[in-house]
């Protein structure tokens, strides 16, 4: 790579930055970007989530990397892997469900006294208990919460897998070395090279779904619009909409990682911007 074109990368880095910087603190930004900007915003939207897309791969990258660490070294003081396994009941498996003898929850707690995980087959949990936990084994499937909600009536983001994917088809107990020997089968070939084929997946799944998300806004911001007599487009108001979302999309990992009980400040942020660009947009029609 040469000098002219590492600059030309730091300049579009720079810009990107700038341009997000603006989209929550500048009124005549988003009169800008709707009367001169051309495209839907696609380019800058996808710019921001393969940069939380990257972020997101490497945490993701290091937490496995760190669980396959102290199961491989289970004879490490304070392992906290090793400490949660021990917590771990026998569990009769019959190939599709799971059950235990007695049907109340058993919770499994970090070394630092966190709930880790619940075995709930019986579905005996409430929503609200649900959703603070960050694994749950009920009857067909394992459910994973990636975001704790800051609220109990938000919805978190979660993943289901069946058991079949993780302890195959045969019936069987699952113990706490049963079920070591299944993580350590699982997470051994998730290499870099994993990693980096996964970065490309993660960007197309999360773009689709961002976009798909957005619709409600962009239709609602077309109808203020054209109440407005504005002349919105399509590309005018996917723009803007798109362009609203982008500062949020950027601290999102940040407060995920680091902070994660001030996630809510990425809708705030989110939702500033929205009132920015509406406030900026209702303006024209003042001076026209």
């Amino acid at each position: 790579m040469t000098i002219s074109s590492v600059s030309s990368l730091f300049k579009f880095i720079e810009e990107f930055f700038r341009i997000t910087w603006l989209s929550v603190s500048s009124r005549k930004f988003y009169q800008d970007l709707y009367k001169k900007y051309k495209g839907y915003g696609f380019k800058y939207i996808t710019m921001a989530i393969t940069i939380t897309s990257v972020i997101y791969a490497l945490f993701i990258f290091d937490s496995i990397t760190m669980i396959r660490y102290y199961l491989v070294n289970s004879g490490i003081e304070s392992n906290p892997i090793e400490y949660i396994l021990k917590q771990w009941p026998e569990i009769k498996y019959d190939g599709k469900e799971i059950s235990l003898e007695n049907d109340e929850p058993v919770i499994i707690n970090t070394i630092n006294g966190k709930v880790a995980i619940a075995i709930d087959y019986a579905n005996k949990l409430s929503i609200s208990q649900r959703q603070a936990i960050p694994v749950i084994l009920q009857k067909t499937q394992l459910i994973m919460n990636f975001v704790k909600p800051s609220d109990s009536s938000s919805k978190p983001h979660e993943m289901s897998v069946g058991y079949g994917q993780i302890f195959g088809t045969e019936p069987s107990e699952i113990t706490q070395f049963s079920l070591k020997a299944a993580l350590l089968d699982i997470l051994q070939p998730l290499g870099f090279i994993a990693l980096l084929l996964i970065i490309p997946i993660l960007l197309a799944i999360r773009f689709v779904i961002h976009i798909l998300g957005s619709l409600f806004s962009m239709v609602l911001l077309f109808g203020v619009l054209w109440w407005l007599n504005l002349n919105p487009t399509i590309q005018s108001v996917s723009r803007v909409v798109l362009f609203t979302s982008g500062a949020a999309e950027i601290i999102s990992p940040l407060l995920l990682i680091f902070a994660p009980s001030l996630l809510i400040l990425a809708s705030l942020i989110e939702y500033w911007a929205i009132i920015l660009a509406v406030y900026s947009l209702s303006s024209l029609n003042k001076n026209n």
